[in-house]
């Protein structure tokens, strides 16, 4: 409950290939590691000021994502549309 389709699917295969990788007939690769890079800045937690943000433009301009984001330089127009959506609920 609470998880995405992609997110179930994903631990249960993650699951499935810790599981398998002491078994002697299966030959599974190890999960390579995520690498930081540098230069790029980590994901933040959305603020109420950015949530008021986006709710007040899209009342204003509509569902207008490129602009919206102007508004929001750290924010891509996908995530702005995303955090929108999940504002609705």
């Amino acid at each position: 409950p609470g998880r995405s389709d992609d997110a179930v699917r994903n631990r249960w295969a993650r699951l499935r290939s810790s599981s398998c990788s002491g078994s002697a007939g299966g030959t599974t690769k190890p999960m390579p590691q995520r690498q930081k890079r540098e230069g790029v800045e980590q994901r933040q937690s959305w603020t109420a000021e950015e949530d008021y943000i986006i709710m007040s433009s899209v009342h204003d301009w509509g569902r207008r994502w490129n602009r919206i984001a102007e508004k929001l330089p750290k924010r891509t127009e996908h995530a702005i549309r995303n955090r929108w959506h999940r504002l609705k609920m």
